[in-house]
């Protein structure tokens, strides 16, 4: 023990001691923060791929032939007559554009 205080400093093991804690506790840090991240990025790649599903779905449902095929079945309605057809006229103030 004798020779190990002349070759080294006592100051020197508590500064060793330190530095590998604080050396574990920055790469514990690094790995939670990018899990964290990893997290993250799959919950807004879900939520993009949940989005595109439901404008699908919302085009599917908007859809002229769905419509029609709506019209015609639920509520009994078909193509209007010519004598059911209204032509409207413009009045002045839309073809003034306001």
């Amino acid at each position: 023990m004798l020779i190990l205080k002349k070759w080294i400093p006592l100051w020197t093991i508590p500064t060793l001691i330190f530095f590998s804690i604080g050396t574990v506790w920055l790469r514990l840090a690094i790995v939670r923060t990018t899990y964290d991240i990893n997290q993250t990025s799959r919950m807004i790649q879900n939520s993009r791929k949940n989005r595109e599903n439901l404008e699908l779905k919302l085009a599917a449902l908007r859809s002229p032939q769905r419509m029609e095929v709506l019209a015609r079945k639920k509520f009994k309605l078909s193509q209007p007559s010519t004598e059911q057809i209204v032509h409207l006229r413009k009045s002045e103030n839309e073809s003034d554009g306001g």
